[in-house]
């Protein structure tokens, strides 16, 4: 079957069916990282596609009697059914995992508000939204490399090298190639990735061209592209 994924932005690449299916296929990679990495870990959100991941890596770990590292970034204003599925999946497989719950003041974008234009989770001197999990790791001195306030995008790598500790590492992500451009230039060749830069350079164009223009001349084009 010949399908292409993106055909609007010029993408023409075929997927390929490769004789398994998309589970088998996960599992057997998983088997191979298990095979030559001793440090690896698995960033979780508590997300379906994380929990996916989540479930095939402690299946795989299980089967070989080895643990490997969970981390969860907590940001203090998760859902509580969020919360609740996390401690779930954490005492199924309490047996497989290194937990690091990480409750540190950390900031990011906020977009819900105009007054704080960036949020951050476990603020010093503020009242918080709940209290720490009990398990989680709240003290700014475990990691040697945190500093206060930094952003998530700071943290996750360095947590890697930490990890790592000098030894080959590999960190699991749960991503489904097909939710989104995002998500399948995530995972795609830098020839892709650079195809949906010029798509995304294209629609911001044609974004800030329909802000000029009287709505009445807003073209069938452009609006289609606004709504992808």
């Amino acid at each position: 079957m010949t399908i292409h994924p993106f055909p609007h932005i010029g993408i023409k690449k075929q997927k390929t069916w490769l004789g398994c299916t998309v589970l088998q296929a996960a599992q057997k990679r998983i088997s191979l990282i298990f095979d030559h990495f001793e440090r690896i870990y698995l960033s979780f959100s508590g997300g379906k596609d994380s929990t996916v991941m989540f479930h095939l890596c402690a299946a795989e770990a299980r089967k070989r009697k080895r643990k490997f590292g969970l981390l969860f970034i907590d940001w203090e204003c998760q859902y509580k059914l969020t919360i609740e599925h996390i401690k779930e999946m954490a005492g199924l497989y309490a047996d497989v995992i290194e937990l690091y719950w990480c409750c540190l003041p950390m900031r990011t974008v906020n977009a819900v508000s105009v007054f704080e234009p960036e949020w951050i989770a476990w603020e010093k001197r503020k009242e918080w939204i709940r209290e720490k999990p009990e398990c989680a790791i709240g003290e700014e001195s475990y990691f040697p490399f945190y500093t206060a306030n930094m952003t998530f995008e700071e943290f996750v790598p360095k947590f890697g090298e930490w990890y790592a500790g000098n030894m080959p590492a590999v960190c699991f992500v749960g991503i489904r190639a097909s939710e989104s451009l995002n998500c399948w230039t995530s995972v795609a060749s830098s020839r892709y990735k650079k195809c949906f830069q010029k798509y995304l350079r294209d629609v911001k164009t044609q974004l800030a061209l329909a802000a000029l223009r009287p709505p009445e001349l807003i073209t069938n084009r452009t609006i289609l592209i606004t709504r992808r």
